[in-house]
């Protein structure tokens, strides 16, 4: 699987979100950063508590004329269903079929044990006392999934690049604040 480098275009596809089919990449970047992170899928817990932190900081990205794009093994119903599109900022990209997954060459890890790190243990911990729990996903997720995170520029091009070693493994809000600043 080819992983995608710094410096050359993002590539192109076709996504549905829980509420609008047939969407564009780059129809989306609408000249502005765009950060595409790929998570495990929406029912994970620990997925759910990154996806509450980057709503918590999106106004911040979005100052720095950013915005966000997650990418989740997830059908669109399922999430529809759980999450109300008014109080949604993020764009939620749908790939149940870890097609998008391919295409940027994010990999599953080999067994569980690649999943695993202190900062995992910590989210899980912190999403149990938010009262997060793992939800049901029709079956769909690969649980080895490993998270990726990309920087878009306006331009389309790639400008950074992180692929996880583990299932927290992605920048935090501060980070990515800092990182769409100076782009």
């Amino acid at each position: 699987m080819k992983k995608v480098q710094l410096g050359m275009k993002a590539p192109e596809f076709t996504f549905n979100t829980p509420w609008l089919e047939s969407n564009q990449l780059y129809d989306v970047l609408e000249n502005k950063k765009t950060i595409l992170m790929f998570l495990r899928y929406y029912g994970c817990s620990l997925c759910q508590l990154d996806i509450a932190t980057l709503i918590s900081g999106y106004e911040k990205i979005k100052g720095n004329n950013a915005q966000v794009l997650v990418v989740l093994q997830t059908e669109p119903a399922l999430i529809s269903e759980q999450v109300n599109h008014e109080k949604m900022p993020l764009t939620i990209v749908c790939d149940p079929e870890r097609v998008f997954f391919n295409l940027y060459g994010v990999e599953p890890g080999k067994s569980e044990s690649d999943l695993l790190s202190e900062e995992v243990l910590e989210k899980l911990k912190t999403a149990k006392e938010r009262g997060i729990s793992k939800i049901d996903n029709g079956g769909k997720q690969n649980e080895l999934q490993l998270p990726a995170t990309f920087i878009i520029n306006p331009d389309g091009n790639i400008v950074y690049a992180h692929y996880g070693t583990h299932a927290a493994d992605i920048p935090n809000v501060n980070d990515l604040i800092i990182l769409t600043s100076g782009q």
